[in-house]
């Protein structure tokens, strides 16, 4: 603890009092923001996970055919390391 910090009745002088009262306002408004930035973008970003996890359900459930990799301009593989679900 530096010497200045020290009140000669004991205990913590004023300055280093405030500069924690300080630091926790700041942790708490920090913890708002966060809060905040949960409360109003969870419902977007919980939709778009629904949306992946709907998309990934229907096409395991739905099966994919083995074929042809790579389109039309060639350079695709077919059978073997084609996955097939």
């Amino acid at each position: 603890m530096h010497a200045a910090a020290i009140n000669l009745r004991g205990g913590v002088a004023p300055e280093t009092t405030r500069f924690r009262r300080q630091s926790i306002i700041e942790y708490v408004l920090i913890i708002a923001v966060i809060g905040l930035v949960i409360v109003f973008a969870g419902p977007g970003v919980a939709g778009a996970i629904r949306n992946q996890s709907n998309l990934v359900g229907n096409t395991v459930n739905n099966g994919t055919v083995g074929g042809v990799e790579g389109g039309a301009s060639g350079g695709g593989s077919a059978g073997a390391d084609s996955a097939a679900v």
